[in-house]
């Protein structure tokens, strides 16, 4: 059974996941956000990151409102990809 969510900006449903059986912690609970802050994520990073745990999560029934079949975040992810691969040549020139 799929589940639809809201999005409204906050924490919301899609973006939490039940760890079961996790290689150091057993089970526990997972929110993305939680994951971006704690690698201390750019922008660019953090948006490729949603988009790629929004399909994913969409595969197994856990979809926000109105998601269509992927294609958006999928053409987000590039996006934010390219953007970082470019900071990051700026920034690899520099040294």
């Amino acid at each position: 059974m799929s589940e639809i969510n809201n999005s409204h900006g906050g924490s919301t449903t899609y973006y939490k996941l039940k760890i079961k059986d996790g290689v150091t912690f057993g089970d526990y609970d997972c929110e993305c956000q939680d994951i971006i802050e704690a690698l201390g994520m750019t922008w660019n990073e953090a948006n490729n990151f949603k988009s790629i745990w929004r399909k994913a999560a969409a595969r197994q029934g856990n979809a926000k409102a109105n998601y269509d079949n992927g294609l958006r975040d999928a053409e987000k992810s590039v996006f934010a990809a390219q953007r970082e691969l470019e900071i990051t040549k700026r920034l690899v020139e520099k040294l």
